[in-house]
């Protein structure tokens, strides 16, 4: 079975961005939640690095999705910046990892479909 790993950026005492009563680290715990069951409901084991809004520090979180053996890892944030007028997503890879940037390139190009985003050039290693 496919194992994935789904890190909710974030969390505790780390709130990541903030815009006003809204905290990044809520935003993508949410996602990362429902992600979890859409990605179970389809089939897939899912191991997420936290579920609650817990503090664990990036060397943690990678302990636990190291110790899932999972065959992808996925972190989830939301940026923010200053401008107003800036918008998009961009989407990461680790080029050493197998099929990692196939992955990558086949969602930024789903969200663009979506609506999400407006250049798949977003996409960076």
């Amino acid at each position: 079975m496919y194992k994935i790993c789904i890190d909710p950026g974030h969390g505790g005492t780390d709130p990541g961005a903030v815009n006003g009563a809204a905290y990044e680290k809520d935003i993508v715990l949410d996602v990362a939640l429902k992600l979890k069951k859409l990605l179970l409901n389809s089939g897939f084991d899912v191991v997420l690095t936290r579920e609650t809004d817990v503090f664990d520090t990036p060397v943690k979180k990678a302990q636990i999705a190291n110790a899932s053996a999972a065959d992808l890892f996925l972190s989830i944030h939301c940026n923010s910046y200053r401008l107003e007028t800036a918008h998009g997503t961009e989407t990461l890879y680790y080029p050493g990892a197998v099929d990692s940037e196939k992955f990558a390139k086949a969602l930024q190009k789903q969200l663009v479909a979506d609506g999400v985003v407006l250049h798949e050039e977003d996409i960076k290693d």
